[in-house]
């Protein structure tokens, strides 16, 4: 894996709990803004995250592909 790869997988981490840590926020306390936060934000950040890590793995597979 290059450099630039786990350097994207480190960021896709950091998003990922960043949106779990929000979400849970909204579990945790149940007033509207943590709510909203967590169902917005959280969401947002851990689909960025998702879409971040299926980058990373779509270009490993192109890779292996080119090395056969």
């Amino acid at each position: 894996m290059t450099s630039r790869s786990e350097k994207a997988l480190r960021i896709a981490s950091v998003f990922a709990l960043l949106g779990l840590g929000l979400m849970v926020w909204g579990v945790l306390d149940p007033r509207p803004l943590p709510v909203l936060m967590g169902l917005t934000i959280g969401q947002g950040v851990g689909t960025l995250s998702f879409l971040l890590y299926l980058i990373v793995v779509a270009a490993d597979l192109g890779l292996k592909r080119k090395l056969r």
